[in-house]
């Protein structure tokens, strides 16, 4: 079980949908960019008929990229927004079609950069982004990046 109550959903829990939920900081007492920035979570993924979930290794600064060009997207409806773990255990992509349809598109492994790969689409709709805004907000809240990569 998490210590976190912040989840990040994208898509309709119900339907195709990534879920992250972020379990603990893995080196809570680190004040360090490099090193504090890392998150244990819980990866699952529905899409179509498979279902995944996985442990993983995010980082805060990945998810605050992703927000940013969230962020980008629900301005302007077009563009993508990216997620793309550094040891690659998630990729994941929106891209907008700047008529309010979100196109998401992503693999993920069940070790880093090896391992079994599940890859997935699907699609969301403009009502969907700011609730994924909403979660990214709590996660990164919860969840602050540490330090700055230029120290």
């Amino acid at each position: 079980m998490s210590d976190s109550e912040a989840q990040l959903v994208i898509g309709r829990q119900a339907a195709d949908h990534v879920r992250i939920r972020p379990v603990c900081r893995e080196r809570p007492n680190s004040t360090d960019y490099s090193d504090g920035n890392w998150l244990d979570v819980e990866v699952a993924i529905q899409s179509g008929t498979f279902r995944g979930n996985y442990r993983a290794n995010l980082r805060t600064d990945e998810l605050a990229s992703l927000l940013e060009g969230l962020v980008g997207l629900s301005d302007n409806l077009s563009g993508q927004a990216v997620l793309q773990s550094m040891e690659q255990w998630i990729r994941l992509q929106l891209a907008g079609d700047g008529k309010g349809h979100f196109h998401v598109s992503g693999d993920a492994r069940d070790q880093p950069g090896t391992g079994n790969r599940l890859t997935f689409e699907f699609e969301i709709d403009q009502p969907e982004l700011a609730p994924i805004v909403r979660d990214l907000e709590a996660i990164l809240s919860e969840f602050p990046v540490k330090g700055s990569p230029d120290t």
